[in-house]
């Protein structure tokens, strides 16, 4: 399995997110081994992916086992919080998208 510039551009995600499976992932890495080009939107991916991480960790042991009280005064309806951090994360995914453009135009 041989992927161009674009298709491995539009895999980073899965590939830094563990989503590809083991033949996927090779053909990533061997493309990025080739591509000086698709290893500089790596990087810069990879630090995009980083900051999330780092901005949103995984929760501990003791907050997983955490048992939320009921309460009275608890919100009947969602507070909005999962999707205003639904839509930041769309808008680093837009940003970096118009980012590997215009390295695209400029290269032309």
């Amino acid at each position: 399995m041989d992927y161009n510039c674009e298709e491995v551009t539009e895999l980073l995600p899965l590939y830094f997110g563990g989503g590809l499976d083991a033949q996927g992932r090779a053909a990533v890495m061997a493309h990025l081994a080739g591509c000086k080009n698709c290893r500089i939107e790596a990087a810069a991916a990879l630090k995009i992916v980083r900051a999330c991480e780092e901005a949103f960790p995984e929760p501990d042991e003791a907050f997983a086992r955490f048992e939320f009280p009921e309460s009275k005064d608890a919100p009947e309806e969602s507070t909005g919080a999962i999707e205003t951090l639904t839509q930041a994360v769309e808008i680093v995914i837009d940003a970096f998208t118009i980012t590997r453009k215009a390295v695209r135009l400029a290269q032309i």
